[in-house]
């Protein structure tokens, strides 16, 4: 898991920084927005599209397995 979310974040910085952020540090997405002056539901797209990235990644990887 940890392989796939630095991948993410290598390839798509802001969108691994706030699935990080949200999963592992246990950040609200409105404090997300805060720091990074985005909107809400901006956030919220990144995280869910971080989430299915990591989701079709994992599945590949099982798959492959």
């Amino acid at each position: 898991m940890d392989g796939t979310l630095a991948r993410l974040t290598a390839r798509e910085e802001q969108m691994g920084d706030f699935v990080w952020y949200y999963f592992g540090a246990k950040w609200p997405a409105n404090r997300i927005t805060r720091v990074h002056g985005m909107s809400e539901r901006k956030a919220w797209e990144l995280i869910k599209a971080g989430v299915a990235w990591i989701d079709g990644n994992m599945d590949r990887s099982a798959n492959a397995a």
